[in-house]
């Protein structure tokens, strides 16, 4: 382990992750699954502006505000159907980012507890950890459907620990956005910003204690 490590997991107990961003190399699947959605019904897409737009938000509250944005005659349902539909497809091509996999590997052999608190939906974790089901037998999943409530709300997180039977104290929560650094920053937990992208890179590190922008920093 390495005196970084070490630093962050000073007096801690316990790890929880976000996942998109986070653990997982996901914008270009994401980016796929909007893309097939919009194309679809002939609307303009900006993934820039749409993912500012939805950040945070789960798979419930994304459908809503993409009905009344745009005027859909749908329900929410029946949108989050369509995602659901197309997400074997996708997110089977998509990769955790280097080392990441290695470092729940060290967490699990060291028997430090980890959690994912998510805004994702449940089917793409499934997919993720298909090939590691070791791992995920020691993963504890929450996401904000389980909470009712989105980024930057801490619920997520907070629910996520309670789970793993640890304070957010004893707690260190890993994030990529702004929206999940605040929330993060909210639990009154260790944060650390896994700065997968430059994007807002002084603002998030402002919300942070520590920052690595690979994991092999970690192990």
């Amino acid at each position: 382990m390495t005196s970084k490590f070490q630093l962050i997991m000073k007096d801690k107990k316990a790890i929880v992750f976000d996942f998109d961003g986070t653990l997982i190399d996901s914008l270009d699947a994401w980016g796929a699954a909007d893309n097939q959605f919009f194309q679809k019904r002939n609307l303009q897409f900006d993934q820039h502006t749409y993912l500012n737009a939805i950040t945070g938000l789960n798979l419930y509250q994304t459908a809503e505000a993409l009905i009344a944005k745009h005027n859909l005659q749908e329900t929410p349902e029946q949108v989050i159907a369509e995602w659901s539909a197309s997400y074997d497809e996708i997110f089977s091509k998509v990769s955790f980012y280097p080392k990441a996999l290695e470092f729940l590997h060290f967490l699990k052999d060291n028997q430090i507890p980890f959690g994912i608190a998510t805004a994702g939906p449940r089917k793409v974790f499934d997919i993720i950890f298909r090939e590691h089901q070791d791992l995920k037998q020691h993963v504890t999943y929450v996401s904000c459907n389980d909470v009712h409530a989105s980024k930057p709300d801490p619920a997520v997180y907070f629910e996520c620990m309670k789970r793993m039977g640890v304070t957010p104290q004893d707690c260190v929560v890993f994030e990529d956005t702004v929206s999940g650094l605040t929330g993060a920053a909210n639990t009154g937990s260790t944060v650390v910003c896994a700065l997968t992208d430059q994007q807002k890179r002084q603002e998030k590190l402002q919300l942070s204690h520590h920052y690595f922008e690979t994991y092999s920093e970690l192990i």
